[in-house]
């Protein structure tokens, strides 16, 4: 998969330029905390675990288009479902899902979401710097700068999702 950031696109930000390696841990710490990948958009097949009701939650925040659904036992194709691509909910019409599913689906952003692209230069920033918060001459003192958990930060907090597949 991609990265979700390239070190190019976090020129201009204070700090930059930043290492390729940063930039890429950075971007997966952010998805590693969102719970998905965001960006770019990829197909993919992803399997879900479902409760056998006739609704399920696809594991995105961005649907662009779900291609087919298939029992994930059978590999028979479940026709008959509808998808809220606004919501990612997924529901069977005129039955409930299997117990497990698989599902085709076009998902994510374009790119990496603009307000995304200040939380990695600021997380690269700490990084280079090597963490350090402050420093004193006369007293040989060092602060490290022990970081905000990314998924405090508001802007991660909109892409995260509020569940765990």
């Amino acid at each position: 998969m991609e990265d979700l950031i390239e070190a190019e696109e976090l020129e201009g930000f204070p700090g930059a330029p930043f290492t390729g390696a940063i930039v890429e841990a950075v971007g997966a710490r952010i998805r590693a905390e969102a719970g998905w990948h965001i960006a770019p958009k990829v197909t993919e097949t992803v399997e879900i675990w479902t409760d056998g009701g006739i609704s399920t939650i696809l594991p995105s925040l961005r649907i662009v288009e779900v291609t087919a659904v298939r029992d994930a036992d059978t590999n028979r194709e479940i026709r008959g479902w509808r998808v809220n691509k606004d919501t990612g909910v997924l529901r069977c019409r005129g039955g409930v899902w299997p117990e497990v599913i698989e599902v085709d689906l076009v998902h994510g952003y374009d790119a990496c979401p603009p307000e995304l692209l200040a939380v990695a230069a600021s997380r690269s920033q700490q990084i280079s710097s090597g963490g350090v918060k402050a420093e004193a001459l006369g007293g040989h003192s060092i602060t490290f700068d022990t970081g905000e958990p990314v998924s405090s930060v508001p802007a991660v907090a909109r892409y995260r999702l509020h569940w765990r597949p």
